[in-house]
């Protein structure tokens, strides 16, 4: 490049200053940028080409950019253009705006927060709210590992603060408009990545196993402990204590060698000798079955509130549950239950096949289930169930609004009884699923649900539970909750602060694990007795589950450690066995199970086996098929109840002295079918089932009325009905299929509406005399009625008795009867 003289340089300069100087810029404000109209810029491009041309620049190619001054030249020049922003700096700039901390505003959903509020005025307050209203607060304690304590604007004055873990939670940046919703709730909010410690800062546990990794091989080898230090200037410790090859542990080292290999009953509970038990259905629901004393006038009271979704049909129907006269007032409700069990041994599914009458077209004839309860009876009872144990503050809140204490006094129920039943030595923990799959909303009315995708039913209401491992039986049972929800159980805080964390006994007295907590409350609520034994997978298995259980309840354990590793010397073991067993060649090889895995493994597969049995064998849950969670919830907790006296009645039939070969004849579907074989015959037929006479005025029983998918016998009532003051609609009709097999004079098929049909194939059915009726022919034509043609025809297939009539089914044209004469067509 050619260099500019000096003087045509300063000329230029005093060119650029003078119209930098018009601008209000000076050469001593290098950072001020003023941004001028595009008639300014123009003006000022001119300028500055007229300056260069009178000092012998040329004209170079000017940018739209507005000119800068620079103090280290005392001239202009071209401001440099921003490089390009990536999508990566991009976020990182969002996240360092929406950074979540003590006095900053935050956001999140109603239909999350809900849930998460302890007291009715605070979620009174949010009542009147949809549920993807944004609720706006202020963080005022806490941290992003615990959770934060935020006051809510939309809360009460004097209760505003909630507890919230920080996923579920979204910073509002200063300045940003607090709307209150959000343009597409559907996509996922961008949520702050938690500032963790340095990764390439190992622990001082960490670095204890490390620095016995790095020793020699020989060392290793002859080594025999291993201590893991949580604080290098502390003098706490675990010791670990290394065997040799030969060595092992002993059975006088093995605390459970002597457990015992029969059941503890704390209560006697006798079933009778074989083929001559005793009455099983007050054993189940005196024993096993959450408590139904008083259930009876708890389901007449739901249902006597126009907010009951049965308020109509109960009220028509005059359905009441609880009968005073008898000796157990609440014996309709138990029927109910044992009818829900005894259809485990149908191969019928839900309510409108199970009340089916008739015969099939194969082996068995259906169920019939209209001769223990009337069909009405039931479907009241069934949309009542799922509220039986509940406040009444909770039976007609909003689908989305319902908390877990609808269902949680069954459970609640449920671990007394198993408390009270049997004495636990060992102790077995695992999970169990309620299938639950939401068709029209996220949780499908749950207020939080789980998906466990290694389960075999994956989605729904999780249940951390415990089996006594000598008879198989559940003994207790945990929600498992919204991690908000979690905090407020025992263990989870201390008791004289619930603000701050329980620790452990381990060095360092770090805080309690979740998984801890758990086992901790399934060991304390089971009742297992000092000296006994727990075990689990790998969710439960610690050092400090270990730990803690043996310290405040002194009893063993045996866990799978698989994720939760602190001071567990897992990359020390292998180390171990890599410096003895390096060098040799892997060849396959039969090693002896020590006694110590053998009896964890021996039980791990108990619950499995209990779910397998409800779910696949029993399979309640697919029988009943339901809109309604909560009826859900109690139909598998029914089916827990029944395996789990099944199981029972196992273990007393042996100690009696039954032979293994005859108690395993008996398999669960036989147990249950022996179970509901007290069911009672209904008693007042006649006030449930419409009975229809004959010609003769004798009352037969062959029609009843046509009701909907519903079980209502009419339909809803219309807006013009509800004006005249009517709370019911018309009834349900059809065309009676035996006028449809009739033409009239014009030759067209005849169509005659009615209310009834078969009460045993549902084939729509007038009992109107025809015999006069000069649409079908000449008077006399037709000598019977439509019934009795129905009944007695047993020739004609079409018409007679027998397959379930379907609603679409069309009257063969080729076997419709015209019983007029014959017009002769000459003239």
């Amino acid at each position: 490049m050619a260099e500019v003289p000096h003087e045509r340089e300063e000329a230029a300069r005093e060119g650029v200053e003078e119209v930098a100087a018009e601008a209000g810029l000076s050469h001593g404000d290098p950072t001020v940028s003023i941004p001028l109209t595009q008639e300014e810029l123009a003006a000022n491009q001119a300028a500055i080409r007229a300056s260069n041309n009178q000092a012998g620049f040329g004209s170079p190619t000017m940018t739209n950019t507005a000119p800068t001054s620079d103090s280290s030249t005392g001239g202009m020049k071209k401001r440099k253009a921003s490089p390009v922003t990536t999508a990566r700096q991009q976020r990182k700039k969002t996240k360092a705006e929406e950074r979540i901390k003590i006095g900053c505003r935050v956001k999140i959903q109603k239909k999350n927060l809900f849930h998460l509020l302890v007291t009715d005025q605070q979620k009174e307050s949010l009542k009147g709210f949809n549920q993807n209203y944004n609720c706006y607060g202020t963080i005022k304690s806490g941290n992003a590992a615990a959770g934060y304590r935020v006051a809510f604007d939309n809360l009460p004055y004097e209760d505003k603060e909630a507890f919230v873990k920080r996923k579920k939670l979204t910073a509002v940046g200063s300045g940003n408009e607090e709307t209150p919703y959000d343009k597409n709730t559907d996509n996922p909010e961008v949520l702050e990545t938690i500032q963790r410690e340095n990764r390439s800062k190992k622990s001082t546990i960490q670095a204890s196993i490390d620095e016995f990794c790095t020793l020699d091989e020989e060392v290793i080898v002859d080594a025999k402990t291993l201590d893991i230090r949580h604080d290098e200037h502390s003098e706490e410790k675990v010791r670990w204590k290394i065997l040799p090859d030969n060595g092992y542990t002993k059975e006088d080292d093995d605390p459970m060698v002597a457990y015992p290999k029969e059941a503890s009953f704390s209560v006697d509970i006798d079933f009778g000798e074989v083929d001559h038990y005793e009455d099983l259905k007050e054993i189940f629901f005196e024993h096993f079955f959450p408590d139904v004393v008083g259930k009876a006038q708890w389901i007449d009271d739901f249902h006597s509130d126009p907010r009951s979704p049965m308020f109509t049909t109960v009220q028509n129907d005059n359905i009441i549950f609880h009968d005073p006269d008898n000796e157990d007032p609440d014996w309709i409700v138990k029927q109910c239950y044992l009818m829900m069990v005894a259809a485990a041994t149908e191969s019928e599914v839900g309510v409108e096949n199970l009340w089916k009458r008739g015969p099939t077209g194969g082996r068995r004839d259906y169920p019939d289930f209209g001769q223990y309860l009337p069909r009405n009876w039931f479907v009241a009872f069934q949309s009542a169930a799922g509220y039986m144990w509940s406040p009444k503050k909770y039976w007609y809140q909003e689908k989305h609004n319902k908390p877990w204490d609808i269902f949680a006094p069954a459970m609640d129920s449920f671990n007394a009884k198993r408390k009270k039943l049997i004495k636990v030595i060992c102790l077995m923990m695992d999970e169990s699923m309620i299938g639950w799959r939401p068709k029209t909303s996220k949780r499908g009315g749950l207020p939080n649900i789980t998906f466990e995708p290694r389960k075999p039913v994956p989605l729904g209401t999780m249940l951390r539970n415990s089996v006594d491992c000598v008879t198989g039986i559940l003994v207790h049972q945990d929600i498992a909750m919204d991690a908000e929800v979690r905090t407020r159980k025992k263990y989870y805080n201390t008791e004289d602060d619930s603000s701050r964390r329980e620790t452990t006994s381990l060095p360092g007295h770090p805080v309690m694990p979740v998984h801890t907590v758990e086992v901790l409350r399934q060991v304390e609520e089971s009742g297992v007795i000092p000296g006994g034994w727990v075990g689990g997978d790998a969710w439960f298995g610690s050092v400090a589950t270990s730990v803690e259980v043996f310290k405040r309840f002194s009893v063993n354990s045996t866990f799978i450690v698989k994720n939760n590793q602190d001071f567990f010397p897992m990359k020390a073991l292998h180390a171990v066995l890599t410096a003895r067993h390096g060098d040799r060649p892997a060849v396959p090889a039969e090693v002896p199970r020590p006694k110590l895995a053998h009896f964890l493994y021996e039980y791990l597969p108990l619950i499995d086996e209990h779910n397998k049995q409800r779910q696949n064998i029993l399979a309640l849950e697919k029988v009943w098929l339901t809109k309604d969670v909560w009826f859900r919830n109690v139909t598998t907790l029914l089916g827990q109840c029944t395996v789990d006296m099944y199981r029972c009645f196992r273990n007393r039939m042996i100690e009696k002295g039954v032979s293994p070969s005859k108690v395993d004849s008996i398999r669960i579907l036989k147990f249950t079918d022996m179970m509901c074989g007290g069911l009672k015959q209904w008693p007042k037929p006649k006030q449930h089932f419409l009975i229809v006479g004959n010609e003769d005025g004798k009352g037969d029983g062959r029609l009843t009325r046509i009701y909907g998918k519903d079980g209502e016998r009419t339909k809803p009532p219309t807006k013009q009905q509800e004006q005249q003051g009517r709370n019911i609609g018309n009834a349900y009709v059809r065309n009676c299929f035996v006028c449809r097999g009739y033409l009239s004079k014009k030759g067209k098929q005849i169509n005659n509406q009615t209310s009834f049909w078969c009460s045993k194939c549902h084939m729509p059915l007038c009992r109107t005399d025809r015999s006069k009726d000069e649409e079908f022919g000449p008077p006399g034509s037709r000598h019977l009625t439509c019934v009795d043609a129905h009944y007695y025809a047993s020739h004609n297939s079409v018409i007679c008795c027998g397959k379930m009539h379907g609603q679409k089914e069309q009257f063969p044209k080729e076997e419709q009867l015209s019983l007029h004469p014959r017009r002769s067509s000459r003239k």
